[in-house]
């Protein structure tokens, strides 16, 4: 726009000259040729119409495009008024008086047309600066709103920025998680494989286990039928060792007593037989010596000697059968 209107400006400006030149070498032949005192008047009006031109000069400046072409169309018709009053100066040199006044009427009406024209003029440009500057305040009011609308862009910019700050920090906690969670999955995996072969190895040991269990119990069940065997074994022979012991301390009593008997009787013999050897003796008169080996003899005992033997043996076999029974007894605490 400030380009714009410069060159408008300076098109004006060149204008104006070119108007003021013509309408002074107007005035200035005029008064050459008839040295009327009305070059003065001429003067003055050709310097208030250049005044005139350079007061508009910055309203000119808005809208000069609109005015070139009438002042082009009144300078060209000025020119050619002036060509025609040239050609009638020239041919009639009699009438200087009358061309002169002449002359200035053409002047003033022409001064007067651009007078009508800068008012024309001077009326669009107050119009057309009214609708300027109702269009400025528009374009600043539209400005405002953009404005505005910028401040709003950019604060939702800067508020979709963080939003997509925020979101890149969503995005790497969510893909830090998804590792994380990938990584559990791997490490549930493999531990469900590890558990899943501990699980068969420990199916396998407890078969094992239980194959072993049902061979310990089938020899824990015949161990203990031995021990129960040998058990009534060692019942029975105690039993048999009791009756040993009864029999033996009955045959002792019995050969006590038969022993008893047999002194007793012994002893009575013998003194019966030594009243008798008295009486006869006493008949006889004379004296009589009793054998006193006789006293000291007495039944011979039975022989014991195989019932000892027994009850030694049946120890002895005890003592094996009690050994055997501690030894099944520790293989069965160690099986356990």
């Amino acid at each position: 726009m400030n380009v714009d209107y410069d060159d408008i400006d300076n098109k004006s400006d060149d204008t104006d000259i070119a108007l003021t030149k013509s309408v002074g070498s107007s005035s200035s032949q005029n008064l050459d040729s008839t040295n009327h005192p009305g070059e003065h008047c001429s003067k003055e009006i050709g310097f208030s119409a250049s005044a005139s031109c350079h007061g508009f000069d910055s309203i000119e400046g808005s809208i000069g495009r609109e005015i070139f072409p009438d002042l082009n169309g009144v300078t060209k018709d000025l020119i050619g008024r002036q060509d025609s009053t040239g050609s009638q100066d020239g041919s009639c040199g009699s009438n200087n008086s009358s061309f002169t006044s002449r002359g200035s009427e053409v002047t003033i009406d022409l001064l007067r047309a651009e007078a009508r024209m800068w008012e024309q003029n001077a009326r669009k440009l107050m119009i057309d600066l009214e609708r300027l500057q109702m269009e400025l305040s528009e374009q600043s009011k539209h400005q405002e709103s953009l404005e505005v609308q910028l401040a709003v862009s950019h604060t939702e910019c800067d508020t979709l920025k963080q939003e997509i700050e925020e979101l890149k920090i969503l995005l790497e906690v969510s893909m830090v998680k998804q590792t994380a969670t990938e990584n559990l999955k791997f490490q549930a995996e493999d531990l469900e494989k590890e558990l899943k072969d501990e699980l068969k190895y420990q199916k396998e040991s407890n078969a094992i286990r239980a194959l072993q269990l049902r061979k310990t119990q089938e020899s824990n069940i015949e161990l203990v039928s031995v021990l129960q065997e040998l058990e009534d074994a060692i019942e029975k022979q105690k039993m048999e060792i009791d009756d040993l012991l009864k029999a033996k301390s009955i045959s002792e009593d019995i050969e006590k007593y038969s022993h008893e008997n047999q002194v007793s009787s012994s002893k009575q013999v013998l003194a019966k037989e030594m009243r008798n050897a008295s009486f006869e003796s006493n008949l006889r008169g004379g004296n009589v010596e009793y054998p006193q080996s006789d006293l000291n003899e007495g039944i011979e005992p039975e022989d014991n000697g195989s019932l000892e033997l027994q009850l030694q043996q049946s120890y002895e076999w005890q003592k094996n059968l009690e050994s055997t029974i501690q030894i099944l007894e520790i293989c069965l605490e160690e099986k356990d």
